[in-house]
């Protein structure tokens, strides 16, 4: 389950979403047009039960992650998921990048310390 630059709004929450997809550079300084960076939510198992097991593997099929693309502010990284299933123009299209891209890579944004990412931004 990726959010591919999305904030992902959990079910039944209604805080704003914010959307960033990058196009990559590479080390030349060229534009990478195949790569995309964003961030993600990844799934843990904490007993390994057979029960969990079928949680884990109903939570990765298309039907499941439709339910969330379909309430929006979701973009699923199952590239079966269809691309109507979106309710809005920009979700489409970032799901549409992410399913084409060659490269997927995670931001540094959850390793940043507290007091950077808590800074005010500039436009400068």
């Amino acid at each position: 389950m990726l959010g591919a630059g999305d904030s992902v709004r959990p079910c039944g929450l209604t805080r704003p979403v914010t959307r960033r997809l990058l196009i990559t550079g590479r080390e030349d300084h060229s534009v990478d047009r195949d790569g995309v960076t964003g961030g993600g939510d990844l799934f843990g198992m904490f007993n390994d039960t057979p029960q969990a097991q079928s949680m884990i593997q109903y939570l990765l099929t298309p039907e499941a992650q439709q339910i969330w693309v379909e309430l929006g502010g979701f973009i699923s990284a199952n590239k079966n998921v269809p691309l109507d299933a979106y309710p809005d123009e920009v979700s489409r299209r970032s799901a549409e990048i992410l399913a084409n891209a060659k490269t997927f890579r995670f931001d540094a944004g959850d390793l940043m310390p507290s007091a950077l990412s808590a800074a005010p931004r500039t436009n400068s």
